[in-house]
């Protein structure tokens, strides 16, 4: 690289010179540097190292630098038509955040609803399965009492009969 440099007419100070011999440096970025420094030297005048102090001057040479490198630069601003599409996709993006945020709230508002709904049918057709028992169990202690009350009535007949009995033959002797 610094043989390319030095055939193809660049002065070089001792700080390019060391870098330039410097093994570690990676093959484009020497390469990539040496063509940036020669675009903005012009006519034996550096921006970095010239002592402007007229401002004019100072432009005269920075146009002078930007014109040698490349006269599309000056042309090459910011295109406000990108930033405007760029902040109306930062703005259509963010609604679309909002839009699916508010998809999700809806959902889960949705999904809380059907759980509860769908509690409240557990919970209610739990009640009607007990109601049934009890209605079960009811029926069952009214069959016992039934044939409790029958046994005790059957057997109130007989003591009824045997005092009869004995009275009938406590009378007759």
């Amino acid at each position: 690289m610094l043989a390319e440099a030095q055939d193809a007419g660049q002065i070089l100070d001792e700080e390019q010179l060391a870098f330039l011999a410097d093994p570690r440096i990676p093959e484009g970025q020497a390469q990539t540097i040496i063509a940036h420094n020669a675009a903005f030297q012009t006519e034996d005048l550096d921006t970095y190292d010239s002592d402007c102090d007229d401002l004019s001057d100072a432009q005269t040479v920075l146009m002078a630098n930007i014109s040698n490198y490349d006269s599309d630069v000056i042309s090459e601003g910011p295109n406000s038509n990108n930033y405007l599409n760029d902040m109306d996709n930062q703005s259509t993006t963010r609604f679309n955040d909002l839009f699916v945020i508010e998809q999700m709230i809806n959902h889960v508002n949705n999904l809380e609803k059907a759980n509860k709904e769908q509690n409240k049918e557990s919970i209610t057709a739990e009640l009607e399965r007990y109601k049934e028992r009890v209605e079960t169990f009811e029926q069952r202690l009214n069959i016992n009492l039934t044939s409790h009350e029958k046994m005790i009535d059957s057997q109130m007949d007989d003591m009824i009969k045997e005092k009869l009995a004995l009275k009938e033959k406590g009378g007759l002797t």
